[in-house]
C-alpha cells in the first residue's frame, strides 16, 4: 500500500511496530498519530481508522481559528530597498528606491529613482507602493494558532 497525503505507511524495526501514521502540518504545527496494525487487528483496519481519524480531524482544523498579524521586517520595511546601478551608457552611479511583490506567479518591481524626485521622496513612494499592494494582494501576513488552539487540535486528535 502506498502513502496518501496526511497519511504515511510505517514500520519501526526497533520497536516491532507497523501501521499508519497521521500527520498534518498548518501553520508551523505538526499534529501527529500513529495507528498500529496490532491494536486495529490487521493493516487495513488501521488504514480505515487512520482514514477516518483523518478526516474528523481536518474538518476540526479547518473551523479553528485562526490569527492573522502583519509581518515585521528586522529592517524596516518588506519589500522596499535601497539600490544603486552604474548606467551603461554615461557611467555614473544611479540611486533608486525599489519596491516589489509578487503578483500571480511573476514577481512586480517598481523603481523610484533618488535623483529625480530626491532620497526621501523615492523612499516614500516605494514604501506606498508595497504598501498599497499588500492591502490589494493581502500579503505580508503571518497566519498562526493560538497556543489555546494547538492544545485543544492535539487533545482533539488524541481522542479520536
Amino acid at each position: 500500500m502506498k502513502s496518501k497525503k496526511n497519511l504515511t505507511r510505517f514500520a519501526y524495526e526497533s520497536t516491532g511496530f507497523k501501521g499508519w501514521r497521521v500527520s498534518v502540518t498548518r501553520h508551523g504545527e505538526i499534529f501527529t498519530r500513529y495507528y498500529s496494525d496490532l491494536k486495529c487487528g490487521s493493516k487495513n483496519k488501521s488504514l480505515k481508522a487512520a482514514e477516518e481519524c483523518l478526516k474528523k480531524f481536518l474538518a476540526k482544523l479547518d473551523k479553528a481559528p485562526v490569527i492573522s498579524k502583519k509581518r515585521k521586517s528586522r529592517h524596516g520595511n518588506v519589500g522596499v530597498s535601497e539600490t544603486s546601478y552604474t548606467n551603461s551608457r554615461s557611467g555614473e552611479r544611479r540611486i533608486v528606491w525599489v519596491a516589489s511583490w509578487p503578483e500571480g506567479d511573476k514577481r512586480k518591481v517598481v523603481k523610484f529613482p533618488a535623483a529625480k524626485l530626491g532620497a526621501r521622496k523615492a523612499k516614500q513612494m516605494a514604501i506606498a507602493a508595497r504598501k498599497e499592494a499588500e492591502e490589494r494582494l493581502g500579503l505580508n501576513m503571518v497566519h498562526r494558532f493560538s497556543r489555546e488552539t494547538v492544545e485543544e487540535l492535539k487533545n482533539y486528535l488524541a481522542s479520536i
